[in-house]
């Protein structure tokens, strides 16, 4: 787990959500690591195009042995 790995999660989910999903503004991603389970959290927050309420969604990214 390192800083390097989350800036890179960060970069690939930024990628992936503004490659694919064209109906949301990404507002903000924020990765941590959390070691002491050996995982990430990645929190994204978006808005759905012409709505104002903005979306957060988190997820655990965790390596499966």
């Amino acid at each position: 787990m390192s800083d390097l790995t989350a800036q890179r999660l960060e970069s690939e989910v930024r990628s992936a959500i503004t490659s694919w999903e064209d109906r949301a503004e990404l507002l903000a991603i924020i990765v941590t690591p959390e070691e002491e389970y050996n995982r990430y959290r990645v929190a994204v927050t978006f808005r759905v195009i012409n709505e104002l309420e903005e979306q957060e969604m988190e997820v655990f990214l965790q390596r499966e042995r």
